[in-house]
């Protein structure tokens, strides 16, 4: 006895797609066919891991937690602050041309060192298209580096900070702001595009 004709309403029972009578039909089958109830298994083990994500494990739960609400509460302060979407919008404008034309350049290899902010300001880095506007940022403990998205395209920023590894996703408009209060250096990526990546290097 071939099976063959019962691969077709396996597969759309997995997905949820049979009517009563369909469904009865094919339990008599399985409850019959050792060999399609196993492949009618495994059909939902791969429809189970492919709706269900596996999360990155983490050292601490709990930084992450906190972590992530501050970000969220500094966010929803920019936000606040540049009077919604469309504001945010400008700003991105303005960020990306003063992060070109203004004092965020790249590190320099010839020795200088990567440019360092003002201390208590805090620091705007752009996400343009395929690049961060400061890639190399030297800030003091307790100040502020700001990631906004400049560009018209989403960016997933990741930062390790303290042995957690962070992942926001970047509309475009949006920032996210985080506060770093250990000298140490963090690095950055954006994990959607290849080669955008960049460094943290806070100082006592």
């Amino acid at each position: 006895m071939t099976c063959d004709p019962w691969l077709e309403l396996i597969s759309a029972a997995t997905d949820g797609e049979l009517d009563d009578a369909e469904q009865d039909a094919l339990d008599a089958h399985l409850a019959r066919c050792a060999s399609c109830r196993e492949l009618a298994a495994r059909f939902g083990a791969l429809r189970r891991r492919t709706l269900v994500g596996v999360a990155d494990a983490v050292p601490d739960l709990a930084p992450l937690v906190v972590a992530r609400h501050e970000a969220r509460r500094d966010v929803g302060a920019t936000l606040a602050r540049r009077g919604g979407v469309a504001a945010v919008a400008v700003a991105a404008v303005v960020a990306l041309v003063v992060g070109v034309l203004g004092s965020s350049r790249p590190f320099d290899p010839t020795g200088r060192g990567p440019e360092v902010a003002d201390a208590g300001t805090p620091r705007v880095v752009t996400a343009a298209d395929r690049a961060f506007s400061a890639p190399d940022l030297s800030v003091h403990a307790g100040d502020s580096v700001e990631w906004l998205n400049g560009s018209d395209t989403e960016h997933r920023l990741v930062r390790r900070i303290g042995g957690t590894t962070l992942a926001s996703d970047l509309d475009p408009g949006q920032a996210e702001v985080v506060t770093f209060d250990e000298p140490g250096v963090y690095p950055y990526y954006c994990s959607i595009h290849r080669g955008m990546t960049g460094r943290v290097v806070v100082t006592s």
